[in-house]
């Protein structure tokens, strides 16, 4: 869903059906965190036809620039753009594993003390015994949590193996004048 403020940018959002995302219990296509889609899990987000997904994101992402500029917007969440949360002030890149585990455990200790109410009164959402999840060897919502971190940090992991390293460049300074040799390093190859 996407919305527009009246004289603003088109936003997609709000977001939700996160019982069906982050190796949830409730769908089996997000158990695996080491793929978009199909092969018996994920969703194939980018593929016209694929439970109502627009025709125009497949067309979005055939799109060199588009896709270079998404690459570029995920390197910069995890890398370089910075962020805070209301329990700890110290700025992490967004998307890095020490900001998502400080995320998560800053939600979970605001729910924390109404987690068994909800789950006394909801008793078809009960947390999952550790067995029941690949990132944790605990039960319950502590284990809950643990898996949430455990499956972003190898989805994360795994985007990063998929996507062309952001190149660096020696010298990183600019040069006024003279011979130089420049050196562009970059992981990954183009011939995936």
């Amino acid at each position: 869903y996407f919305h527009k403020p009246r004289g603003g940018k088109v936003f997609a959002g709000p977001i939700w059906d996160f019982d069906r995302s982050a190796g949830g219990p409730s769908d089996g296509r997000i158990t695996n965190p080491l793929q978009w889609g199909d092969g018996g899990g994920g969703t194939a987000f980018f593929v016209r036809g694929n439970h109502g997904t627009p025709v125009w994101w497949e067309e979005l992402f055939n799109n060199a620039d588009f896709t270079q500029e998404w690459v570029d917007r995920w390197y910069a969440l995890r890398q370089t753009e910075m962020v805070t949360t209301p329990s700890d002030d110290t700025p992490l890149p967004a998307f890095s594993d020490a900001s998502i585990s400080r995320i998560i455990d800053h939600m979970a200790d605001e729910i924390l003390e109404s987690q068994e109410r909800n789950f006394a009164k909801w008793t078809a959402a009960r947390p999952r015994s550790a067995s029941g999840m690949k990132y944790t060897d605990k039960d319950g919502f502590e284990g809950e949590i643990d898996h949430l971190k455990g499956w972003l940090h190898a989805r994360a992991a795994w985007i990063e193996e998929e996507f062309l390293t952001v190149p660096s460049y020696t010298p990183t300074e600019p040069v006024q004048s003279g011979n130089t040799t420049v050196k562009i390093t970059a992981g990954g190859s183009l011939f995936k």
